[in-house]
């Protein structure tokens, strides 16, 4: 009974506040109006910035070979550290004889239309450093006949796994160390193919799944022999660029590449949105400048982020929810105007502490993908990034 009191009470209520009653106090002074305002508006870029060289080629968690797709040739490098002449047997130095080698890597992605695919594995002289100064030239140089040490066809159906090579007898001789080598192993990891492609490679970022090296020896003591392993750490992998993209025009927006490039973009809101509207909606807006590079299998995906404070390349980047890490899929060769919805960032700019009306973009596996994109920037003649924002007005009341 109660219950039913109650709700013919709000029903009179409400019954109440859409009448015009002349009689005082039968009704509030101000009731709702039946107009909600809903506007439309695009906003550009006030400013945009881009930033290259925070991830360098190698420092990703992948490696990319190819034989000329999606911007040009790579080889895959690794250094091991070195491997000591004599092993340690309970506290007990003795020297040993190699009785077999196991050389891997791991596969994690390619472009699953390419077929006929096989990765070469060549030992590289000590006159190649193997470090951040190395360059494609040099090891292309070295890559001859009589170092190589595998060639390991790629199955078609290799979309994700590990490929290993194991010497053994008489194929030992294809590792051989020299003065200079001190027994330092260094290795190149070569694509070949009918047809422009790539693979990517787990790098050393990842662990286990790191270019591999592990030598099992045997070591003759007086009273038997022991077998043991003995792997070897990667010091260094990256890999080399034929045609490395150098420094970026300024007046584009890139995102991707190797050395990677990151991007800020910010927008003036006008107060109207700022101080009072509910944001509905807000999309993100970029046009291609060129068609996107991208190897077709690779994982090709725009991040975009909001920030906590304008600070350039190292702008602490708002990322506590996964709800507020955006991502878009990159089509290779795409032209068309990328869009992102960004409405979660977007109403965080009427919280308390409002954080600057900004996006943070990059591409995931930041120097661990083949993917590159120029979009328009501010100081674009044409095809300037742009914000559209759909918000609603306050809501307005009016005397009845």
């Amino acid at each position: 009974m109660t219950g039913r009191i109650a709700g013919t009470l709000v029903a009179l209520s409400l019954a109440a506040c859409g009448e015009k009653l002349t009689a005082p106090g039968d009704c509030p002074g101000l009731c709702p109006s039946d107009n909600l305002v809903v506007v439309d508006t695009v906003i550009e870029a006030r400013l945009d910035s881009t930033y290259t060289g925070f991830v360098e080629a190698g420092e990703g968690q992948r490696l990319l070979v190819s034989t000329g797709a999606a911007g040009g040739r790579r080889i895959g490098i690794a250094r091991f550290t070195r491997r000591e002449d004599s092993v340690s047997v309970r506290d007990t130095l003795f020297p040993y004889v190699v009785d077999s080698v196991i050389l891997g890597v791991t596969v994690q992605g390619r472009d699953r239309a390419a077929a006929g695919l096989a990765l070469e594995i060549f030992q590289l002289p000590a006159t190649v450093a193997v470090d951040s100064t190395t360059t494609f030239a040099e090891v292309n140089a070295a890559l001859t006949p009589t170092r190589l040490i595998a060639t390991v066809p790629l199955a078609d159906t290799l979309t994700n796994g590990s490929v290993r090579v194991f010497l053994s007898g008489a194929d030992l001789a294809r590792i051989v160390f020299g003065p200079a080598d001190d027994n330092v192993l260094r290795l190149a990891y070569r694509l070949t193919s009918a047809q422009p492609t790539g693979i990517l490679l787990a790098s050393s970022g990842q662990g286990l799944a790191g270019p591999s090296f592990v030598t099992w020896l045997r070591v003759a003591r007086p009273d038997t022999t022991v077998v043991r392993s003995l792997p070897r750490i990667v010091q260094f992998d990256s890999f080399v660029d034929e045609t490395p993209l150098g420094t970026p025009s300024p007046d584009v927006t890139t995102v991707g590449g190797s050395p990677s490039s990151r991007a800020l973009l910010r927008f003036d809101l006008p107060p109207r949105i700022r101080d009072s509207s509910q944001i509905i909606r807000a999309t993100l807006q970029l046009v291609p400048l060129a068609p996107i590079v991208a190897l077709a299998g690779d994982s090709a995906q725009l991040d975009v982020r909001g920030i906590f404070s304008d600070l350039g390349p190292k702008s602490p980047r708002i990322s506590t929810s996964t709800s507020l890490l955006l991502t878009e899929e990159l089509t290779p060769g795409a032209t068309d105007t990328v869009f992102v919805e960004v409405t979660p960032i977007a109403r965080l700019w009427h919280a308390e502490n409002r954080p600057p009306t900004a996006f943070f973009l990059a591409v995931g596996r930041e120097a661990g993908t083949f993917t590159f994109a120029q979009f328009g920037s501010s100081r674009s003649p044409a095809g300037r990034p742009t914000l559209r924002i759909t918000y609603v007005l306050p809501y307005p009341f009016e005397a009845q």
